[in-house]
């Protein structure tokens, strides 16, 4: 039967549910809705019945989604039964949905008497909440008459992920979605256009497009580069919440409330307003980005052009002890070993001073490398490498500086092994101080590196994986701090461990491991050094050892009530009994007190963030610069006075090749990870309890306090000491 035009209303087409009224002009929704189970599949099942290609309906849809989601989060099977309050706000939203046949959207973009369009123009609205995410794209088109329309031509919106983002990230992400949405409609848009408008109500994503100096951490490098290509910092501009239509993307609507909404389909008024009327960016301070913000990298200066600069003097070498990659080895020294047979007319002739009198006031510092004695060095592309066992001998000056006055290469006293000291020639004590720092990279590598930070930690973890439940509140404590390590750990086994010298250390290091030692608070008063100054390892290490300790004390607190709760959970004592049988001795076997426990788990903690931070963080910084700290020898220590000089100097550093392949393992060592989660940040909220999330939130706040701490201190350092800064420290071993 054919249609006469001339009489009766014009017909209406269907596509899957989005009608299109010919009388009209305009796109309209038939909602027709099946009955379904009130299980999670039911849901889903109606939820992808809605036909909504250009994303008319949203932010309806959007609070759909999101019962979706806490089911989801709930952990609901597909054909579990809906709970209760859940089902009762699906059920609010069905019965609201058939009003949404009295919606519609006109087919044109432009009004029929609009006339010639002059220019055309398309504003992109982003936004995001806790919620969801999405974006707004408008039309803007002016006719040869300067009037003004505005249309709504697309939507996206997205519920958030379950693992929690930040505010700041997910708007930034939302900003990506615009961008996208430009770079298609400029190509779909077969008209001339005019330079997009960007418009965000986030001032953090303005501060990211429009940043110039700093560099950021993966996730916000990556958006901002993406944003970048399509878009220049000048297209982006401040709008306020209430202005921005994105924000009933992010955050959904009732189906009343979205009838009611003009600002959805329309945009914002103000762009049917000359330029000039439109919004500005709230003030000059958004050009500048806060170094405190969470996705700024802290970028450290360039280390070894200042170890270039100074790696000779004896102050430097000095300070190495304290503040360098390995701050462990050096102990107060009441008395001299007797191996090492140093005498006043050595290291104070022509003084007044006297070691016995110094030693008293505490001024005399041993570093004793007896644990490398008697081990056989490597032999490289054919040449046979050299590693001696040397004792260091520092006097804390007036000035407060901490300068060597005596080195011995071999732990034996003998004729050939002379005590060097700092009268001696330039290339003998220059030399002499080469060998040190040789042994002390490999005793710092094997022993304080990787025994006691990436070794321990597996212990720690493959522990906590085999003996305690998910639920377990130490589970859910300690779990952010094993991630990576045991990949970590796997590769280092496969590709940098070999199988006779460093097993050999391994086995002397972990005899030296006591429970002490790894408890930072006891270790320094251990070694003698809790009043030594400029030792910043030291200062930053026991602030962060206390922070650490508060926020256990909080969270365990909770759970552990009293002693007996401590004796009584099985699962804890078969996790510190598993450290104990199979990993190293020197600790308890059980729990007893609350107050073992808080320990203990403040230890775990430090160690597998802060201390594997202080030495890894570095390593690049002092040995990036090859002759102060050279990864291997080729020649023979000195055994006589006198005879050596730059040549032998260079003979006894090592090769190109060898140096190249160092170096570039401390600088991958050294580096940040793409996806690196810093101390505080717990991106799995495993904690539902409100005392443990109050916490965590104290925590980061003590972090931060303590950041802006170190960061002042810094200003005024040469060098800054940044290793133990909660910005640079990660939660974990991961590298």
């Amino acid at each position: 039967m054919e249609l006469n035009l001339n009489y009766g209303l014009l017909p209406v087409e269907r596509v899957l549910g989005v009608q299109w009224c010919v009388q009209s002009d305009a796109f309209k929704f038939k909602i027709s809705i099946q009955d379904r189970p009130l299980t999670r599949r039911g849901i889903l099942s109606v939820v992808s019945s809605i036909y909504d290609p250009l994303g008319e309906l949203v932010p309806v849809v959007l609070k759909a989604k999101l019962i979706l989601q806490e089911l989801c989060r709930k952990g609901l099977g597909w054909d579990h039964v809906v709970p209760l309050p859940i089902a009762q706000e699906w059920i609010n939203w069905i019965q609201e949905l058939h009003l949404l046949e009295s919606f519609k959207v006109d087919r044109c973009l432009k009004p029929v008497d609009f006339g010639n369009v002059a220019s055309a123009q398309l504003h992109h609205f982003a936004d995001a909440s806790e919620v969801g995410y999405g974006t707004a794209t408008y039309l803007r088109l002016c006719n040869t008459n300067g009037k003004l329309c505005c249309t709504l031509i697309m939507r996206k919106s997205r519920v958030v992920p379950l693992k929690p983002i930040t505010i700041p990230r997910l708007k930034l992400t939302a900003a990506v979605v615009a961008a996208r949405m430009d770079r298609l409609w400029r190509k779909e848009l077969q008209m001339p256009l005019l330079d997009s408008v960007f418009w965000t109500d986030s001032t953090s994503v303005l501060k990211y497009i429009k940043n110039e100096t700093s560099r950021f951490r993966t996730f916000v490098a990556n958006r901002v580069t993406e944003i970048l290509n399509v878009s220049c910092e000048a297209q982006w501009r401040h709008v306020s919440t209430s202005s921005n239509p994105a924000d009933l993307a992010s955050r959904g609507l009732g189906v009343k409330a979205f009838l009611m909404t003009e600002q959805w389909t329309c945009g914002p008024r103000f762009l049917l307003c000359s330029e000039k009327h439109w919004p500005t960016n709230p003030d000059d301070s958004i050009e500048l980005l806060e170094q405190d913000d969470h996705e700024v990298k802290i970028i450290r200066p360039c280390f070894p052009d200042y170890v270039h600069d100074h790696w000779k003097e004896d102050s430097f070498f000095g300070y190495q002890f304290l503040n360098g990659v390995n701050p462990m080895v050096i102990r107060r020294c009441p008395a001299l070993p007797q191996n090492f047979p140093v005498t006043d007319e050595m290291v104070f002739k022509g003084s007044k001073q006297r070691l016995k009198y110094e030693m008293k006031k505490g001024n005399i510092f041993l570093c004793d490398y007896k644990i490398l004695d008697g081990v056989k060095a490597n032999i490289i592309n054919g040449k046979q490498q050299y590693l001696v066992a040397p004792l260091v001998l520092l006097h804390k000056t007036p000035d407060d500086k901490l300068m060597p006055i005596a080195i011995q290469l071999k732990q034996t006293p003998a004729e050939d092994n002379p005590i060097f000291l700092p009268t001696d020639s330039e290339w003998d004590w220059l030399l002499a101080k080469t060998f040190v720092r040789n042994a002390d990279l490999n005793l710092h590598q094997l022993s304080f590196h990787l025994l006691r930070t990436h070794l321990l930690a597996e212990v720690f973890t493959v522990a906590l994986l085999r003996h305690l439940p998910m639920m377990h509140p130490l589970y859910k404590l300690l779990m952010p701090h094993t991630r990576y390590t045991l990949m970590i750990n796997f590769l280092a086994r496969k590709l940098l461990i070999s199988d006779t010298g460093m097993l050999t250390i391994l086995r002397e290091a972990l005899s030296s491991v006591t429970y002490r030692s790894l408890c930072l608070p006891d270790d320094i008063s251990d070694r003698g050094l809790e009043d030594v100054p400029n030792f910043y390892y030291r200062d930053d290490g026991l602030k962060l050892w206390n922070i650490i300790y508060r926020f256990v004390k909080g969270t365990l607190s909770f759970y552990y009530k009293d002693d007996k709760m401590v004796q009584d959970d099985q699962a804890l004592q078969e996790w510190i009994y598993a450290i104990y049988s199979n990993g190293f001795t020197n600790i308890p076997m059980r729990l007893n007190t609350v107050k073992e426990l808080l320990k203990f788990v403040t230890m775990v903690i430090f160690t597998c963030s802060a201390q594997h931070s202080a030495v890894n963080s570095g390593q690049y910084d002092f040995i990036g610069w090859m002759p102060n700290t050279p990864v291997s020898l080729e020649g023979p220590p000195p055994s006589r006075k006198g005879e050596a000089t730059e040549a032998t100097m260079l003979d006894t550093l090592p090769s190109i090749d060898v140096t190249v392949h160092g170096m570039a393992t401390v600088w991958l060592l050294s580096k940040q990870s793409s996806d690196s989660e810093y101390l505080g940040n717990y991106p799995e909220q495993r904690f539902t309890d409100k005392v443990p999330l109050e916490k965590i939130k104290t925590f980061k706040q003590q972090l931060k306090k303590l950041h802006k701490q170190i960061k002042k201190r810094n200003k005024h350092l040469k060098p800054p000491y940044t290793y133990l800064d909660p910005k640079v420290v990660e939660n974990s071993v991961s590298l």
